[in-house]
Order: C-alpha cells, then structure tokens, then sequence
C-alpha cells in the first residue's frame, strides 16, 4: 500500500529537550514523506525555518531523501549558517548519493553579500571497502577564503577503519601558504600523523574563528 503523510510542529520545545538533545527547532517545522509500493521507493522532505545548533543558527533549511532498493540521494539546502555574526554561511548545499559500495557527496556554498570571496566547492567521493573500513578523496575541491584561493592537492586519500586513520598526501594550498598532512594515527605508538605548516597567516582566517567575551568579575 502506499503511504503519504504531513507533520507540522507546534510549540517545539519539548520535542528539542525530549528527542533532539537540546538541538532547537522551530515552529511551523514540516516534515512529509511519500512512500510506492510498486517501486519500493521512498521520499521524505523537511522544512525547518530555523535551527538552533548549540548557538550555531541555520536558516530555511530544506531536507529532500529519496530511497529505493539500489540508490539513496540526500539533498541539504540552508540560505544561511552563522554564529554570533563570527562566522557565516550563505546558500549552503550538500548533495549525496549512495548506490553500491560508493557514495558521492557535493558541497558548496557562496557568500554573495561579502566584501570579500568566500565560498566553496568541495567533492567527495567514498568508497566502503568493508564495514569497518571506509575510504575518502576529495576531487577538484577549492574554497575561496577572504579573497585567497584555497586549493586541495588531487592525490589526497583519508582511510578511516575501527582502529586507525590513515591520512595520505593532503595538502591545502594558496599561494605561499601550505597545510600538510600525512601518516596514520592509531593506538599504535609506532604509528605517526605528521602536520606541516608554511606561511600560514591567520588573519586570513578571523572571520572563521569564533569570537571569546571574557567577563571581568
């Protein structure tokens, strides 16, 4: 048989202490969904107009799943994500899609208002090796940060398995300035995950750090 329903929240507050550990939602939150029998397929679609993360903010966000016995594709859409003004998100976007043993995921946002570029767009591509073993690489992915260009060095892989993470050849670049990470962290003392930095000049990153109000007593 086939399903529909539509669920609209009201007076949220219990459900965000009871069900959401404190996560907040807020009212007139929709959640609907459609299930056919005859393909086994089935859609779920959130509307939220305002989510409260622990201070963090995420505004119109919008919620597509869709599912069936071969494919399963999850779209993320937010006009904004902030917090405190520090940090800024605009015309957020995630797109995922899960069919055999890979999945591809697509992130991107863009700050249309600021002074200065910001924005993003990252792929990436993750293979189930097993279930304890996953593997990820990020493809033609760069972020534009206060105006400079932040690229991904293409031979990057990250391994996560139940005991270790193995991190090769991932380097974020822009002009002179480097990120480096390479080796495997474990339980294992023999194991190494080394960080090189070069150039790094952290005014380039203010805006994403958060701002710390220190109250005199």
């Amino acid at each position: 048989n086939d399903i529909s329903f539509n669920i609209n929240f009201y007076h949220t507050e219990i459900i965000s202490k009871l069900l959401l550990g404190g996560v907040k939602i807020s009212d007139q939150t929709v959640l609907s969904g459609d299930y056919v029998a005859a393909n086994n397929n089935l859609t779920l679609y959130g509307n939220l107009p305002l989510v409260d993360v622990f201070g963090t903010k995420i505004k119109a966000l919008k919620v597509k799943g869709d599912a069936n016995n071969n494919k399963l594709r999850l779209t993320i859409d937010a006009k904004s994500i902030y917090n405190n003004d520090s940090l800024k998100i605009d015309n957020f976007n995630i797109t995922s899609t899960v069919e055999n043993d890979s999945a591809l995921t697509k992130i991107a946002w863009l700050n249309k208002l600021d002074v200065l570029k910001n924005e993003g767009n990252i792929t990436l591509k993750t293979n189930f090796n097993s279930f304890y073993n996953v593997s990820n690489q990020l493809e033609n992915s760069y972020v534009y940060i206060s105006d400079s260009l932040w690229s991904i060095s293409p031979s990057n892989q990250i391994i996560i398995d139940t005991s270790y993470i193995t991190v090769n050849d991932f380097k974020l670049s822009s002009a002179t300035q480097s990120v480096f990470m390479n080796g495997t962290f474990s339980n294992n003392v023999n194991d190494q995950l080394n960080l090189f930095m070069k150039n790094i000049d952290l005014l380039t990153f203010k805006n994403l750090i958060p701002k710390i109000e220190i109250l005199m007593i």
